[in-house]
């Protein structure tokens, strides 16, 4: 059972009770995910119990382009209980939007799941990810420091080994955590380790025609350097995303030049920012300050209601966003985007304080659209 109008109804009522409160801060976390998302290691009930253990009052989880928690939510009324943080149903979609030059998410809480526009977001999108694994598997053809290693040691990489590897996971959606953990399990097996990718793809970078590109890479890979030099990640599949996906540096920017293999896609047939208009309020997640007169133009369209102030942007980034939203009286929100229970977002707790002023605006346009 999904969320329905008698629980978009039950949660507001909750909210209109902690308001009444007046309090000067609640403490709100409306980017969360779960098992549910390919690369969340948390289940829903470890992520509840873990922010009603932190005294959150409001969270949301938002899973990549699912609403399967609620499920779990609604049918074992994970919801209800005096010492349950308020739980604003959430989805965080991917969407296409060129002008933000690279991918773009969006988070969308208080739709209705009986809604069939709703559904149908979630169905294209699923066909686009399916989209993205041929597009992949052409990149790593295309790709020199993989080739590099394939002709050494004869190895195959194929799109039916792929989804033979995901479904023996568990998995469903074809995504970045998964892609890059069958590729190193294939090249663990000859003893190549992260930094053995990483030292191939800046010696192969450096033979890139297309300047802008490669410079792009070159900080790319500086980054993640500088990052992991003193840590021990020659085993963490997870750290070859940067290395093999750069993030925003998609080949098909570069038309003229031939294909470096990057296996960041930017565009793969993933529903178009607009079509989040109806139903539910949408928020722009963990904005590109880079790119942030982009709200400008989604907030004339009626396509976002406002902005997410993320834990893991960096303060003066989440400043400028902040700042942005006050002078186009945009909605303000706050979320970890935390996917494992282990990890560090609830290190600083203060950075989830949500004014009076801001729930309450958050809570009036909830019911103006709901």
């Amino acid at each position: 059972m999904q969320p329905d109008k008698k629980f978009i109804n039950y949660q507001i009522t909750k909210l209109e009770q902690l308001l009444l409160k007046k309090r000067s801060f609640y403490r709100v976390d409306l980017h969360l995910h779960t098992n549910y998302s390919v690369d969340g290691l948390q289940t829903v009930e470890q992520a509840i119990e873990n922010a009603n253990k932190m005294r959150f009052d409001i969270i949301s989880i938002a899973d990549h382009d699912t609403i399967s928690a609620y499920d779990e939510i609604v049918d074992r009324k994970l919801y209800r209980g005096e010492d349950v943080p308020i739980i604003i149903p959430g989805v965080e979609f991917t969407v296409s939007y060129p002008a933000y030059e690279g991918r773009c998410h969006v988070l969308k809480y208080f739709y209705d799941a009986n809604d069939q526009r709703i559904l149908n977001l979630i169905s294209e999108n699923r066909a686009a990810f399916n989209n993205r694994v041929n597009i992949w598997f052409k990149r790593i053809e295309e790709n020199k420091c993989l080739n590099f290693y394939t002709n050494m040691f004869d190895i195959t990489f194929s799109v039916d080994d792929y989804w033979k590897f995901i479904k023996k996971k568990g998995e469903t959606v074809p995504d970045y955590p998964t892609i890059v953990e069958y590729i190193y399990s294939q090249l663990c097996k000859h003893g190549i380790s992260i930094w053995d990718v990483y030292n191939k793809a800046v010696a192969f970078n450096e033979l890139d025609p297309c300047i802008t590109r490669k410079l792009k890479k070159i900080s790319a890979l500086k980054r993640f350097y500088d990052k992991y030099s003193d840590k021990e990640i020659s085993t963490n599949y997870r750290k070859l995303k940067p290395i093999l996906a750069p993030l925003g540096i998609d080949d098909d920017d570069f038309p003229e030049y031939e294909s470096s293999g990057s296996l960041s896609v930017n565009e793969y047939g993933q529903i178009p920012i607009l079509k989040l208009i109806n139903s539910g309020i949408n928020v722009l997640a963990h904005p590109d300050i880079k790119k942030l007169n982009c709200i400008d133009e989604l907030l004339e369209v009626s396509c976002i209601a406002g902005v997410e102030i993320n834990w893991h942007n960096q303060q003066y980034a989440n400043n400028l966003v902040y700042q942005k939203a006050k002078d186009v009286s945009a909605l303000i929100t706050r979320g970890s985007d935390k996917h494992s229970y282990k990890s560090d977002e609830y290190d600083d707790l203060e950075f989830y304080d949500m004014s009076y002023e801001e729930l309450r605006a958050f809570v009036w346009r909830i019911k103006q659209y709901c």
